[in-house]
């Protein structure tokens, strides 16, 4: 069984939102974890893309998220 890369996403500017889009849409990949400074952006991007894992602190997602790799928007 091929499991899904679990991929972090750190920035959700303009380019950090298409990063998700594409990784959401891609059949091995999922996000499971996303960091940015704005709180406002956080609850936009992760109710918009069912993603719960939120961080203000990229360091905290580091050492705390379930991810596999990472992509700095």
């Amino acid at each position: 069984m091929i499991q899904r890369v679990r991929i972090g996403v750190i920035g959700l500017g303009v380019m950090g939102e298409q990063y998700v889009r594409i990784y959401q849409a891609h059949p091995l990949a999922e996000v499971t974890a996303i960091s940015n400074r704005s709180q406002e952006r956080l609850d936009a991007i992760g109710g918009k893309y069912g993603i719960k894992a939120r961080y203000h602190d990229f360091e905290e997602m580091l050492r705390h998220a379930p991810i596999d790799a990472v992509c700095v928007a």
